[in-house]
């Protein structure tokens, strides 16, 4: 069920497009999955954890590449078992995804949503996006001889909303239906009884679409919003839980985590889940997290102040959500033997600084750096601060190194060296990959301005000097964060 997990994610063609298609607005384009494509001739990689790279004088054994490959057991293996998918694993969709309004009365239900970010779908936007991410994906093929498995296209969230067909019993008495029909028409469902067909829903009333049919129930593949076992109709052996996300607009700036006084929240009824009970009897009265049954405010507030929140599971099919994210982020170590690198620029009229904090796999600071340079123009102020930072690290010996920044317009460039960047950086993104090539390791990562504050907090702190720099020998003893900012 690889395949499942990466059509939220999107490729780059289908992004582009679907923003121009939809006629998003530029608030609504947030939302969409960044596009991203790698090149293999760059020495900055995607900002997923770094493969294992070989070195030109000492080749990586298995073991090295184990410890070196972040996440993965074997990066070698999952990405070559991930392209084999990618050029052969198909996925047929039944032709009523593709039928014009004029076909059927019922033709809304099966065709992708015209506007999927419109706030009053809510939760529900992870079943719409996904079924928009699969019909402009390459896995689709127009022969189902060749497909490994079949997409019932219909949508559980327009049937629910549909006057016609609202009720739990017509919606699975419709899916009855439906099914019986493809059966007639197709001969794939007879082929397996379902077992290689799936359909995706993130409303509550979906358990109960398959209530009619013993097929759908018993074989087929529901992807669904709920982490929960105990859901009826669910079947952990077979069934795929679909991580639910929001599709909210950028409001007010969020809180930092400085001003952030509550370490957890968490709100949900207790009758969903023992776990929930037992959550609520044991840290329902601490005063350093606010862990209701019933949240006093609303959740946004509670996620605001707050540091982390918690998404325990409960009976109800969209208990399992994406949308607690802590940001602005904490610095995290890099990958064991990186050195990663923190990059910014404060720019002011008077005068440009630049900065670079270096810290090892254990959350070290290693070098604090900072100059002023004679830039006006903040990207290039961005882009100069990257070169600096790799300038510096070859003067330390550095040898892997993660360079780490917030302006996308620079670091997105790093990873996707094909693509056209403004004239005005071109030349400096040609000597940062030129040093890169310096390195045994040299990775590239953008990060959001909240986490990325500790090197903004350095180019403002320096920018009444002309040059700082601040290296382990020198660096006070004790808490790493706390002295560097004091330096």
């Amino acid at each position: 069920m690889l395949a499942l997990s990466s059509f939220l994610t999107g490729s780059a063609t289908y992004i582009n497009t679907l923003k121009s298609d939809l006629h998003l607005s530029e608030t609504e384009t947030k939302f969409l999955p960044e596009a991203k494509s790698v090149s293999s001739q760059s020495p900055f990689l995607a900002d997923a954890p770094p493969p294992p790279t070989k070195s030109k004088t000492k080749p990586v054994n298995k073991v090295d590449a184990i410890v070196e490959s972040g996440p993965y057991h074997n990066w070698q293996l999952f990405i070559q078992d991930f392209e084999e998918m990618m050029r052969s694993f198909k996925i047929y969709v039944y032709p009523e995804a593709f039928m014009n309004h004029s076909h059927s009365q019922f033709a809304p239900i099966f065709l992708p949503h015209p506007n999927p970010f419109n706030p009053r779908l809510g939760n529900y936007f992870s079943e719409h996006m996904f079924k928009l991410s699969l019909l402009r994906s390459s896995l689709i093929t127009s022969q189902p001889q060749q497909a490994h498995l079949f997409f019932l296209p219909f949508s559980i969230n327009l049937l629910r909303n549909d006057p016609r067909v609202h009720s739990e019993q017509s919606i699975s008495e419709f899916i009855s239906q439906y099914t019986t029909k493809i059966s007639h028409d197709f001969t794939f469902w007879n082929a397996s009884a379902g077992a290689d067909h799936f359909y995706v829903y993130c409303h509550s009333v979906g358990r109960e679409a398959s209530s009619k049919v013993q097929d759908l129930h018993n074989n087929a593949i529901q992807v669904t919003c709920s982490s929960s076992y105990f859901q009826r109709y669910y079947a952990t052996h077979k069934d795929v839980a679909l991580p639910q996300v929001w599709p909210r607009p950028h409001g007010e700036p969020l809180t930092p985590p400085d001003a952030r006084h509550k370490l957890v929240y968490f709100s949900g009824r207790i009758q969903n889940s023992r776990i929930r009970q037992e959550l609520i009897a044991l840290w329902g009265n601490d005063s350093y997290m606010d862990v209701f049954s019933r949240s006093p405010f609303p959740y946004e507030e509670g996620f605001k102040r707050s540091k982390y929140c918690l998404h325990v599971k409960g009976y109800e099919v969209n208990t399992a959500r994406i949308g607690c994210i802590v940001w602005p982020v904490t610095l995290r170590p890099p990958t064991t033997g990186f050195i990663k690198i923190n990059v910014d620029a404060a720019v002011s009229q008077s005068r440009t600084t630049l900065a670079a904090v270096a810290r090892n796999d254990k959350g070290e600071v290693l070098g604090v750096w900072a100059k002023a340079v004679c830039v006006e123009e903040h990207e290039v102020a961005e882009a100069k601060a990257v070169l600096w930072a790799l300038q510096m690290a070859m003067e330390e010996d550095y040898s892997r190194v993660i360079v780490e920044g917030d302006a996308k317009g620079i670091m997105d460039p790093l990873q996707q060296p094909l693509n056209p960047v403004n004239w005005t950086i071109s030349s400096i993104l040609g000597d940062v990959h030129s040093i890169a090539a310096y390195f045994l390791n040299c990775n590239s990562q953008w990060i959001r301005r909240g986490g990325n504050n500790l090197a903004l907090t350095i180019a403002k702190f320096a920018s009444s000097l002309s040059y700082f720099v601040c290296n382990a020998e020198n660096i006070p003893q004790g808490e790493p964060l706390n002295a560097t900012i004091m330096v």
